[in-house]
């Protein structure tokens, strides 16, 4: 079966030239017949402006001037014309061309740097030669790493920590030593640590018994300016 060649449309010439050329719209004659209107301004505008420039040379003048200012901004002067002059040494620009700009030098001598320290370092180590021989023992089995030993061991001690349970009959009391008497007296008075701690609560609820008790009475004064106010009614009443 033949192949069915697709053809390309192309554009004419003339139609090229047609498209191309700018359209020319034509304006009537009797377009500006009717625009007959010429404003009048009064003396008092006319003192106003005479002294300053027209419009149009206004305009150009603020073009100008903001051409001027892009200029300036494209083109701009050096604020610093300082130029230091350098001692050239052929050999040492040489030298320096061969190894590469600044940045170049600047990483290959961090590269460097950092080879020197790992050397020195493998040459640190390599001086302590001394290895352990560790007994296998096939008995022992060791399961998962150091740290999940570890934190296993420490589970299982809280555990066992919260199943023993303290006996009730376990009345154990320790002997205390002459100078730690010798220290209760003079801070306790001897007495047990929850007797003192009874007398000091008893204590703490005098105290607040007696707080509310002196709030609940008035203040000092109060009374006297009531009787006060008092006898200077009977005293009018009196008088009347």
């Amino acid at each position: 079966m033949p192949e069915v060649t697709q053809a390309k449309k192309t554009m004419s010439k003339e139609t090229l030239e047609r498209l191309s050329k700018p359209v020319v719209r034509k304006e009537p004659k009797d377009m500006y017949a009717k625009c007959t209107f010429s404003p009048k301004l009064c003396e008092k505008s006319l003192e106003l402006t005479a002294s300053r420039e027209k419009f149009h040379s206004r305009i150009e003048t603020v073009i100008a001037n903001h051409k001027k200012s892009m200029d300036a901004r494209v083109n701009p002067k050096p604020r610093f014309s300082f130029q230091p002059a350098i001692t050239k040494d052929e050999a040492l620009e040489a030298k320096l061309a061969g190894r590469g700009d600044f940045y170049k030098r600047t990483a290959d001598d961090i590269a460097t740097r950092k080879k020197k320290a790992e050397t020195n370092k493998q040459e640190a180590v390599a001086a302590f030669s001394f290895k352990p021989t560790i007994t296998q023992n096939s008995k022992v089995k060791v399961e998962g790493t150091f740290l999940e030993r570890v934190a296993k061991d420490q589970d299982q001690r809280k555990n066992r920590d919260r199943s023993v349970k303290v006996d009730g009959e376990c009345k154990f009391q320790p002997e205390i030593s002459k100078q730690s008497m010798k220290i209760m007296k003079d801070k306790g008075g001897g007495n047990k640590f929850m007797t003192r701690m009874e007398e000091d609560l008893q204590k703490r609820k005098d105290k607040l018994a007696a707080t509310r008790k002196l709030l609940a009475k008035p203040p000092k004064g109060f009374g006297m300016k009531k009787r006060g106010g008092s006898k200077k009614k009977d005293d009018e009443e009196e008088e009347e």
